[in-house]
């Protein structure tokens, strides 16, 4: 691993500063903490100290969301829910695509831990949880047919997951659950733990109902302004040649300007904190959040 002696001393500060502000543990004796300051500090010490300013300016902002908190998170989340009053009980279905119906995604594992607890969000909260987990292509069975469903007043589906980006592969979900499946857009609520701004807004004005426990901005292109953003944009994009990142994931999936680490590292996330690489010269840039395979 590389040596920290580039850091200016201003800079490890800094570096220290933040892991200390996020309760970041700095120690290196504890090896199943997620998150180093070794290897960030190497990190930091790949790049020269214009570019290493805004990686701890990212950093400071960044979110570093545990599964230990999502119980937490989740409950704020249905707390502030606005619902008419005849609700009394929800069909929750991890958040996946028609294509990802076969695949191991995030809205699973959400659905699986909140349904461990789900006594104690019943006594938490007014409305029964029916936790569906069935992956198929038709109506799961113990979900009401369309028919009868569209037709309740005192129930909602309920698609859940921890993270929105662009709201695309929301949109997509919707479309499958609406159009395939038949259920009314209406009928369905998608609920999440952190979000994009504009990922929410993507999906709010066409008129899918969401709520997330935290809602981000960009990291950059929302942060800055003028030609200070216009000088961290450019830092930003020569980081990522120097990194040979993926056209694709440039400023994080669709430009979204992420700085988050869930139970996974989103792609959204700029890609700096999560793209292992082997560069020109042979050396390998470990990240700070590598994502799991």
């Amino acid at each position: 691993m590389k040596s920290i002696a580039k850091l200016t001393p201003e800079n490890l500060l800094s570096a220290k500063q933040i892991f200390f502000n996020k309760d970041w543990n700095i120690s290196e004796e504890d090896v199943f903490e997620d998150v180093s300051y070794e290897i960030f500090c190497s990190m930091l010490n790949f790049f020269p100290i214009d570019k290493q300013k805004l990686l701890l300016d990212l950093t400071s902002q960044f979110i570093k969301f545990p599964t230990g908190m999502y119980l937490n998170g989740y409950s704020d989340v249905f707390e502030n829910m606005e619902l008419p009053k005849e609700i009394d009980s929800f069909y929750i279905l991890p958040l996946v695509t028609e294509e990802d119906l076969k695949k191991q995604k995030s809205g699973g594992y959400v659905l699986y831990l909140l349904s461990k607890r789900k006594s104690q969000l019943e006594r938490l909260f007014p409305w029964q949880f029916n936790f569906i987990s069935e992956r198929i292509d038709t109506s799961p069975r113990d979900l009401p047919s369309p028919t009868i469903f569209n037709n309740q007043k005192n129930t909602r589906i309920i698609l859940i997951d921890d993270f929105i980006g662009t709201g695309e592969t929301v949109e997509k979900a919707i479309k499958y659950h609406s159009g395939k499946l038949l259920y009314k857009v209406e009928n369905i609520i998608v609920l999440t733990l952190i979000a994009q701004a504009d990922g929410i807004n993507y999906l709010r004005e066409r008129g899918i109902s969401v709520y997330a426990h935290k809602i981000c901005k960009k990291g950059i292109s929302d942060y800055y302004s003028g030609i200070t953003k216009s000088n961290m944009i450019k830092h930003m994009e020569e980081i990522e040649e120097f990194l040979n990142v993926e056209k694709k994931f440039q400023f994080g999936w669709g430009r979204s300007e992420a700085l988050v680490r869930l139970h996974d590292t989103p792609d959204n996330t700029f890609p700096v904190y999560w793209y292992d690489s082997i560069l020109a010269n042979g050396e390998i840039y470990n990240a700070l959040f590598t994502r799991n395979p």
